[in-house]
C-alpha cells in the first residue's frame, strides 16, 4: 500500500492505495469480505491495519494467508 519496504520514498507512488481500499483489490472489487467469498488475504492481529502507520503495518507479523479463498499459510494447515 505504501510501495516501499522502509523509510525510503515510494517506488511508483502513483500505485499506492489507502489501506481501507486494499480488500477491494484482492476480492474482485468488494470492500466488505464475508464468509464464503473468494479472496486473497493476509491475516494480522497484532494491531488494526486501518489505523497503523506505515512502519507498524510493515512490521506486523503475518499469522495466515489466503489465496482465492483457500488457506495457504497459517496455524490450521
Amino acid at each position: 500500500m505504501t510501495r516501499t519496504d522502509d523509510e525510503r520514498p515510494s517506488w511508483h507512488p502513483e500505485q499506492r492505495i489507502p489501506v481501507a481500499d486494499a480488500p477491494a483489490g484482492s476480492s474482485q472489487g468488494r470492500r466488505l469480505i464475508r464468509v464464503g467469498d473468494r479472496a486473497d488475504l493476509v491475516v494480522m492481529t497484532d494491531g488494526d491495519p486501518l489505523t497503523a502507520d506505515a512502519r507498524t503495518l510493515r512490521e506486523m507479523p503475518v499469522l495466515a494467508t489466503m489465496l482465492a479463498g483457500g488457506w495457504t499459510h497459517g496455524p490450521s494447515l
